[in-house]
């Protein structure tokens, strides 16, 4: 019996290859014929309809030749935000103005007439007292920095556009033996470095996770270093 029905079943799946309408019964080719043609209609308007702009930007960014371009425009646009206006303008009104201006000299006033003890007055409002230096520096000028970074940095990773930075840098970190989920510590390193020394179990091997340690001990500035280094550049004239 089955050897008998092996030859029938063959034959039927080869008609069914060369020409699957004349292998259907003809009570329902009416039925196929419906659903070869709802089928059509689906395949076609699923080719007509245009990907979302969110996924054409996501296809540029992730893009052999555009990649760079965009990546390079990212980097100013977060140099514009955090470097000129958090460093320079954002500090500049608060250390010139507020602090130097107003807070600084009340504040002096105020120590002098109440504390008699010379020691005292210049470990407070001194020239490198705790308030006139300390607060002054923390709070004018290595505030306005960080808490402009971490907005723009906020806003890249919600974006989606730091995991498409791995895609990107895949080529350039693989010639320091590191593949592309490398530059995620190294981006969160630019605002805390434990926090990215702690992000680097993401990688593969104990050999990747020691050279990105390594590197974002000796060459990747914390948002506090980089508050003091882009403040510093911000007083320094290129022109």
């Amino acid at each position: 019996m089955m050897t008998s029905a092996s030859p029938k079943i063959i034959s039927f799946e080869f008609t069914m290859s060369m020409d699957a309408r004349n292998a259907i019964p003809v009570t329902s080719l009416s039925d196929f014929i419906h659903a070869d043609a709802l089928s059509t209609s689906v395949i076609q308007r699923a080719l007509r309809s245009s990907p979302l702009l969110s996924q054409r930007i996501g296809q540029y960014v992730v893009h052999p030749l555009w990649g760079i371009p965009i990546l390079l425009v990212m980097l100013y646009l977060v140099y514009q935000f955090v470097g000129v206006f958090g460093a320079t303008v954002l500090v500049g009104l608060l250390e010139k103005d507020l602090f130097e201006g107003i807070l600084n000299p009340a504040f002096t006033e105020f120590v002098t007439a109440a504390v008699n003890i010379p020691f005292i007055t210049e470990l407070l409002v001194g020239q490198y007292g705790l308030w006139t230096m300390g607060m002054t520096y923390a709070l004018a000028l290595i505030l306005p920095i960080v808490t402009t970074f971490f907005f723009a940095f906020g806003v890249l990773e919600d974006s989606g556009y730091l995991p498409r930075l791995t895609v990107i840098a895949n080529r350039l970190f693989a010639l320091i033996g590191l593949n592309g989920r490398a530059v995620l510590p190294m981006v969160l390193g630019l605002g805390c470095v434990t926090m990215a020394t702690l992000t680097t179990r993401i990688l593969h091997s104990p050999r990747e996770r020691m050279i990105t340690i390594f590197l974002l001990a000796l060459a990747i500035p914390c948002s506090a270093q980089l508050g003091v280094v882009l403040g510093m550049l911000g007083g320094v004239s290129f022109t």
